[in-house]
């Protein structure tokens, strides 16, 4: 009797088993990450993507070339097991019918892009990643179009190729209709960054050379620079903080220096290009960016230093620092069309022992092209600063975004730029 119960037990015990390691079987298998079998055929860089490169001319079966954008969900220009999953599962549908899987019909947004895109140009430049960024070393790699930005379709690839860069001999083609095209200009992108944007045509383009405040280079600059292409001029956006690697300068003398190392570097690569109009080259600066300004239309040995053999077409002042500005430039009246633009309440204007409001006939001219903006209730970065920060202060100055104001200067600079540059 005890060998039968023991027999009867063991039966069960060895059933058990069995169904418990088919059991265990079916969830192991079902946690395993199945890949479609269009994958397996057409994957030829085993990332789990089907990329449009890798697809021959003639592909079996054809609809898959066809309707590659249909399939592709998340517009990453790659097809993934789940979106070809979603499209089976639709009755070879579009995404539409089935929003769950992907929650919602908008094209994915890599957070990278989110994070650092501040112009919100759909791209991230370089001078818009932080200095400590791991992808900044990797920046060449990503960019695989080589248009100086990275878009939504690079970022996607590169981390799901393992970090591996572009396919070899593929160069992507943005999709991005966002993207504004510009050209890196700077020498010594270990120090400084200067980004072209070129307005339509063929040029050469009248061009004016931006300098950024001692705030580093916020998406501002990069508002005005859309302007200014719309208007037909070039402009060139430095950033003199990003790629050394701070947000700030340590000092007003290394600021200063700093800027007349770029601007002599950024001259020595303009003076042979041929989109640029040699005749036609102007300077624009916003608070600390002044000491560009006042150390390139006052530096007589400029032509000696760089090569750049003309004068400079006119001078763009926004909020010019002031005492910094008094205590290390030597100061007399600029002789080429200048446009002085700041708010009646900045500090530097009329707050304080040091301000313009008592100095501005050292740099005002005689011939009638000196134009003094004053713009009343406004203060510091009235155009530029962020208008969801509201009004923040400093020990040396406030800063707050001003609509009325922002809108008055953009005439009063459309004005000044089709009068002196654009004729």
């Amino acid at each position: 009797m005890n060998r039968f119960t023991n027999c009867i037990a063991t039966q069960k015990k060895s059933s058990f088993q069995i169904i418990f390691v088919a059991w265990m079987i079916t969830i192991v298998s079902s946690n395993v990450y199945s890949q479609h079998r269009l994958i397996e055929k057409f994957d030829t860089d085993d990332n789990n993507i089907i990329e449009r490169s890798e697809l021959p001319e003639e592909v079996v079966p054809p609809f898959l070339k066809m309707r590659f954008g249909d399939i592709d969900c998340d517009k990453d220009d790659g097809i993934s097991h789940q979106e070809l999953m979603t499209f089976f599962k639709g009755g070879r549908g579009t995404c539409e019918s089935n929003r769950g899987n992907f929650g919602s019909s908008k094209p994915y947004q890599h957070r990278l892009i989110k994070l650092m895109d501040r112009d919100e140009n759909g791209t991230i430049e370089l001078l818009e990643i932080p200095p400590n960024a791991r992808i900044r070393s990797s920046f060449g790699k990503i960019d695989c179009d080589k248009s100086g930005g990275i878009s939504n379709t690079e970022l996607v690839r590169f981390f799901r190729s393992g970090r591996s860069g572009c396919p070899p001999g593929i160069v992507m083609e943005s999709k991005n209709k966002k993207t504004k095209k510009f050209l890196e200009l700077s020498s010594q992108l270990n120090q400084y960054s200067a980004k072209m944007m070129k307005p339509s045509g063929k040029g050469p383009y009248p061009v004016i050379i931006m300098s950024h405040g001692s705030g580093g280079a916020i998406p501002g600059y990069s508002r005005w620079g859309k302007q200014l292409v719309k208007w037909g001029v070039a402009p060139i956006i430095i950033d003199h903080y990003g790629p050394r690697g701070v947000r700030r300068a340590p000092s007003q003398v290394e600021s200063i220096e700093w800027r007349k190392e770029d601007l002599l570097s950024l001259l020595k690569v303009i003076k042979d290009r041929r989109d640029v109009d040699q005749n036609n080259v102007s300077l624009a600066g916003w608070s600390a960016g002044a000491y560009l300004v006042f150390g390139g239309i006052f530096n007589e040995d400029i032509k000696r230093q760089t090569g750049f053999k003309n004068s400079f077409k006119a001078a763009i002042l926004f909020y010019p620092a002031s005492q910094s500005v008094f205590d290390n430039f030597d100061l007399r009246p600029i002789q080429i069309p200048t446009i002085f633009l700041t708010g009646e309440l900045d500090r530097i204007w009329s707050e304080g022992d040091y301000v313009w409001q008592d100095n501005i006939n050292e740099i005002r001219s005689e011939n009638g092209s000196f134009y003094l903006k004053v713009y009343p209730n406004a203060i510091h970065g009235f155009e530029s600063f962020p208008k969801f920060l509201g009004k923040k202060c400093t020990p040396l100055n406030c800063l707050e975004y001003n609509g009325e104001a922002h809108q008055r200067s953009i005439f009063d600079l459309k004005t000044f730029v089709a009068t002196y540059i654009i004729k």
